[in-house]
């Protein structure tokens, strides 16, 4: 009767043990879904954070070129005024000398 008894105990705990293994087992492949899934959604985003990059960089190239061309505009701009009003002050003494 004690060898059943003891029997029967192990018995008890090695179905406890296993049936606690099988939890870890399952929490450990759920735990490798979810990093297998919080991966791809990194790759992912380093992919977006790549392109957005590029894009970045790209209209930053084009707006310093158009701020350069509207900076030659503005001192073409400036030369022409400067030209104008050289033209105007000699007429104004053409004028005054008339």
């Amino acid at each position: 009767e004690w060898y059943r008894s003891k029997f029967a105990d192990l018995t008890d705990a090695a179905t406890r043990n296993a049936d606690a293994l099988r939890l870890a087992k399952q929490e450990g492949n759920e735990y490798r879904r979810q990093l297998q899934a919080m991966t791809c959604d990194v790759e992912a985003l380093r992919g977006t954070n790549e392109s957005l990059e590029q894009q970045l960089r790209e209209m930053e190239d084009r707006f310093s070129v158009e701020t350069a061309g509207y900076q030659d505009t503005v001192g073409h701009l400036e030369e022409e005024i400067q030209t104008l009003k050289e033209g105007m002050a000699r007429h104004l003494q053409e004028y005054q000398d008339l």
